[in-house]
């Protein structure tokens, strides 16, 4: 149990998911047209008091029990996004773990060079360089299957185009 030292907020620990939690995410696989299974096993939340959100992470068997024990886990395991409300936010690890799926489970949009070049840079990649359309929202990867991050189907002037949501420029884009 954590401890509330004179006043201050109890600090932020890793915990099992919800129920509610892990419906959230269940959802967003279903969107997928994917299992749960093959987004988490073992799901626990990154509390953090007064937060507006919560980060997702799936957790090794061996390594939750560890968990339990300890008083302050600020991450474990493989990250999987972020919880706000009803709404899950995928992260980049999440892409590259389901990219194994374009083509079997998962319908991914495949990019050429040319569009994996626009989407890295954080834009907009026209439908004459989307070689495969996958769900509106889903895995983006090149043409050699790599993930690039996430992006979501918009239509603009009467044409499909594919708007980054997350991307693997971002770090560079941000100073990284």
């Amino acid at each position: 149990m954590t401890k509330i030292y004179k006043g201050l907020p109890r600090k932020p620990r890793l915990r099992p998911a919800s129920d509610y939690e892990k419906g959230v995410i269940d959802s967003f696989a279903t969107m997928l047209g994917v299992k749960p299974e093959a987004v988490y096993v073992e799901l626990y939340v990154l509390e953090v008091p007064n937060a507006a959100y919560v980060d997702a992470f799936d957790v090794p068997h061996g390594i939750a029990g560890v968990l339990k024990g300890l008083e302050a886990v600020y991450s474990a395991g493989f990250y999987l996004g972020m919880i706000r409300g009803n709404e899950f936010k995928p992260g980049l690890p999440l892409a590259r773990r389901l990219s194994r799926l374009c083509g079997y489970t998962l319908r991914c949009h495949i990019v050429d060079s040319h569009g994996e070049k626009i989407f890295l840079y954080g834009r907009e990649v026209w439908e004459e360089h989307v070689k495969t359309w996958g769900e509106d929202f889903s895995v983006v990867v090149n043409e050699s299957r790599e993930p690039l991050g996430w992006g979501i189907v918009k239509a603009k002037r009467g044409r499909r185009v594919l708007v980054p949501s997350v991307d693997l420029g971002w770090y560079l884009r941000r100073g990284g």
